[in-house]
């Protein structure tokens, strides 16, 4: 098996699960961890920090050139620095910064210049466990493991609750619900386009496992293969 093969891809729509399970299957396995939508946060940080208001090649050029993607203290997993400030969960994940990482994720320019940075990333930290859209049938085809994860529309209501500190009371649910599907639906057509999801990704059904069940399922898919 070469270095390139030793990648673990896990897929699947928001709030499915994958943010879950992909830290569990690194962490058993010892690997790094690779989330690959923080590159597109820490862009999304860069730009706002210098003000553009546009997806130009030049600004987003610029924004790269100030951000430095190494290893946390913990060797396992990545760290983004702005002008050597180390960019923490609360300045990578505000609404405002949500909404323009997804605007910047379907950019031709922006995609191709981060699949370079990500494909680097592997070089410098070998083998990985990588989770975010489009990890297995974009940024590393050649995984030897491709996992696409997915739950019922109420348990990734119930998770979003979560992670919002929402009451989840039956109207709360019912408001998230249709923001959810809303968003499938832009995602869907995204897979359309060619550019989400692997049709040769195992599949995990994450609303009837435990995280622990399913990191019982992958473990047991990478055996198989290396046997």
């Amino acid at each position: 098996m070469t270095a390139l093969e030793q990648i673990i891809t896990i897929d699947g729509l928001s709030l499915s699960g994958k943010s879950l399970l992909a830290p569990r299957v690194a962490e058993y396995l010892g690997w790094f961890y690779f989330e690959t939508g923080l590159l597109y946060r820490g862009l999304a940080y860069a730009l706002f920090e210098q003000d553009f208001v546009e997806i130009q090649p030049q600004g987003i050029d610029e924004a790269l050139n100030l951000l430095e993607f190494t290893c946390d203290n913990s060797g396992k997993c990545i760290q983004i620095t702005y002008c050597q400030k180390v960019l923490k969960e609360k300045h990578l994940h505000t609404p405002a910064l949500s909404q323009w990482t997804g605007i910047l994720a379907q950019d031709p320019y922006v995609r191709q210049k981060l699949l370079f940075v990500q494909r680097l990333l592997l070089q410098k930290f070998g083998p990985l466990v990588a989770h975010g859209r489009d990890t297995g049938s974009q940024i590393f085809p050649q995984a030897l493991w491709r996992f696409y994860v997915h739950s019922d529309m109420g348990t990734r209501a119930q998770r979003y609750c979560e992670l919002n500190e929402i009451e989840p009371t039956p109207a709360a649910l019912a408001q998230v619900i249709t923001k959810i599907d809303l968003k499938d639906k832009r995602d869907m057509w995204q897979e359309a386009e060619g550019l989400l999801f692997d049709p040769q990704a195992k599949s995990i059904d994450m609303s009837s496992l435990t995280v622990e069940q399913s990191l019982e399922k992958v473990l047991e898919r990478v055996y198989q293969l290396t046997q």
